[in-house]
């Protein structure tokens, strides 16, 4: 699914952004922290209503932007919050958002 999905945005220059509203465990934003290259810095953001749920995120993630990557500049922003009724990431922009929303009723 990244890798379908960068394709089809196509050539990127610079700073990266990815954006999973519904983040859960992290699995897709893990994914696309492999899509650092030489192409510049990548931030990866995401946003789960579970704070265990995000702080798991933000702890897998931490490992994507370790010491032996951060010379490749990747950022982790993670939030708790509900993406559809009070965003925490509404002012963000995104050149990738990717999601596997949630089934399960509220």
């Amino acid at each position: 699914m990244i890798e379908i999905a960068d394709h089809v945005r196509g050539y990127h220059d610079g700073p990266y952004t990815v954006l999973d509203p519904a983040c859960g465990t992290g699995g897709l934003l893990w994914a696309a922290s492999e899509l650092q290259s030489a192409d510049g810095p990548i931030t990866l953001c995401g946003t789960d209503r579970e704070p265990v749920l995000a702080a798991l995120t933000a702890a897998r993630l931490s490992f994507a932007s370790s010491a032996d990557v951060a010379d490749l500049g990747v950022t982790v922003d993670v939030r708790v919050g509900d993406s559809l009724r009070a965003d925490p990431q509404a002012g963000r922009r995104a050149d990738l958002v990717l999601c596997n929303p949630p089934f399960q009723r509220a």
